[in-house]
């Protein structure tokens, strides 16, 4: 297996370590290269890092936050030990959790819940990244692309069907989030003067969710999708309406490339594990 003090070169998961060792002294050139990675003395489980807290006083991780963050790593690392306890969370493979708070950390975002720019979710033992509407609002005007930018429910007495050209009419003034939803409208001004109004229909959120997510699909009513409905409904509105018409600064095209992916380690490739067929297990959103 790879070394601890080399973390960032981990290989794909195999779930099985965390479980599957033996307490056998056979030299390892006796054991097939192929089964080497599942099998590991109780000593050495012992000695390797067992949780995101551990992972965190190891030097490449530390110097890699730092590399990021510079002085405001020790804080942010501290609320990332925080919020690695979640009841969820803890249950992760750690170094999951750690990859997902570095995708926040490049995005320059907190990683505390009630802030809600992002979220760490647990999902079948490992953790998936995950931004949120405010989170692409956020980068949006930071690019200085955008005058305004606006993300909303709609209730049936705001909206106003469609003009010539097949826009949505929305009275803004007649939204009410306290009456029922029956669709979601993303709009934005550009500074150039570009106004764009984008509108699915409650139907077309749930076919996109269908779709995409196999918690979705399954009625995994603990995920984000049952339990967030409106907040994933905006999130995904935004995203793919600002893929298809906005601007995209380079933190924009990060985070949609990350956005519902799982990580192995830091600076892996995505895994988009949601929308794997053979994927169980919960969700849990933050």
């Amino acid at each position: 297996s790879p070394s601890v003090e080399s973390p960032f070169g981990a290989p794909k998961y195999h779930r099985q370590i965390r479980y599957t060792f033996s307490g056998s002294k056979r030299s390892l050139r006796s054991i097939p290269t192929s089964n080497r990675i599942l099998i590991m003395s109780t000593e050495q489980l012992a000695e390797r890092p067992q949780t995101v807290k551990e992972f965190l006083t190891l030097p490449a991780y530390k110097a890699r936050f730092g590399e990021v963050l510079a002085g405001r790593a020790p804080q942010f690392m501290a609320s990332l030990i925080n919020l690695s306890n979640d009841r969820n969370l803890s249950q992760c493979e750690p170094r999951s959790v750690i990859a997902s708070a570095m995708i926040a950390a490049v995005l320059d975002f907190p990683i505390e819940k009630s802030l809600g720019f992002c979220h760490i979710i647990a999902y079948g033992g490992v953790a998936q990244f995950q931004m949120a509407a405010k989170g692409y609002v956020q980068l949006a005007l930071r690019s200085g692309q955008y005058q305004r930018l606006n993300a909303k429910p709609v209730n049936a007495e705001a909206f106003g069907g469609y003009d010539e050209v097949g826009e949505p009419r929305i009275n803004w003034e007649f939204l009410d989030e306290t009456k029922p939803t029956i669709g979601y409208v993303g709009a934005w001004k550009l500074s150039n003067g570009f106004t764009k109004v984008a509108y699915w229909p409650r139907i077309k959120v749930e076919a996109h969710a269908a779709q995409f997510s196999q918690a979705y699909k399954r009625k995994k009513m603990d995920s984000p999708w049952f339990t967030n409905f409106d907040k994933m409904a905006l999130k995904t509105v935004v995203m793919n309406e600002l893929r298809a018409w906005g601007i995209l600064s380079v933190q924009m095209q990060t985070a949609m490339k990350h956005d519902m992916a799982a990580h192995t380690d830091v600076d892996a490739e995505p895994q988009y594990i949601d929308n794997e067929s053979d994927v169980t297990g919960t969700a849990t959103p933050e």
